[in-house]
């Protein structure tokens, strides 16, 4: 199974979530107000609804195990010569299934007078705009489990990082040989690239601080990447190809992916 299908696979988890949510608040909860004493009931409210969201959860991942155990490595884009770091199936996945709990959260509802069942609240415009904000934030977390950002994306030209909104990058000679630095601990959250002043610089010029944590690529060997390229000008046009990236490997202390 590759990232991008990991990915993909976490949409009916997401929208499990949104109705085991709904499951819990209009059938479990009525249920639950009958337990005494309250504490025994407010325990099965709050059992129903962590429910709700850890068996999509289990699932996703039992679905999708065999991603997260390969070592994290770039992934080869030969078509368009890419080095691609997708979105990690750690972080995306599990984040658009946790939305999707959310969502059933936004539909308004109530108790039904003089008994123990719940409806949909009759509230006028509020439940309908209740309702449309659930279906928004379930749509928001199908998307983001599909759109795969942000990922960072290395061609002969430069390095590029595609976000949800927008997308930044530079060429490689406007970065500075010589780093970036290995990460001095094993998860750190971002890489420091530092940039090519112009000129007329301002001595505020900020670094490039890339974020690493979210991208399906090792920290250490994502170092070992971009110093490589800043460093040999003449390995740029190799990007993209298998056999590169098993020389990146062959260079590096990171373990080449199998199976």
């Amino acid at each position: 199974m590759t990232v991008r299908a990991a990915h993909r696979i976490a949409v009916p988890f997401v929208l499990m979530a949104f109705g085991l949510r709904l499951l819990a608040d209009f059938w479990a909860f009525p249920l639950a107000l009958r337990l005494d004493p309250a504490s025994l009931s407010l325990g099965a409210l709050m059992g129903a609804q962590v429910v709700a969201v850890v068996i999509p959860l289990g699932g996703y991942w039992w679905c999708t195990r065999r991603v997260w155990r390969r070592p994290p490595t770039w992934r080869v884009d030969a078509d368009r010569r890419h080095f691609v770091a997708d979105l990690s199936p750690r972080l995306g996945g599990p984040q658009a299934v946790v939305i999707g709990w959310a969502s059933a959260a936004l539909v308004p509802r109530e108790r039904v007078p003089d008994t123990d069942r719940m409806r949909i609240a009759d509230l006028g415009a509020v439940t309908d705009v209740g309702i449309a904000l659930a279906v928004v934030a379930l749509a928001a977390g199908i998307a983001m489990a599909l759109a795969n950002r942000p990922r960072l994306m290395l061609d002969p030209r430069g390095v590029v990082l595609q976000g949800l909104v927008r997308s930044r990058g530079f060429r490689w000679d406007e970065l500075v040989p010589g780093g970036p630095a290995l990460p001095a601990t094993p998860n750190p959250r971002e890489i420091t690239l530092y940039r090519q002043p112009p000129a007329d610089a301002p001595l505020w010029f900020l670094p490039w601080r890339l974020p690493a944590y979210p991208l399906h690529v090792d920290p250490a060997f994502l170092a070992h990447t971009l110093r490589r390229y800043l460093d040999h000008p003449e390995c740029r046009d190799r990007v993209g190809t298998a056999e590169e990236l098993a020389a990146l490997h062959e260079g590096s202390a990171s373990p080449m992916p199998t199976g």
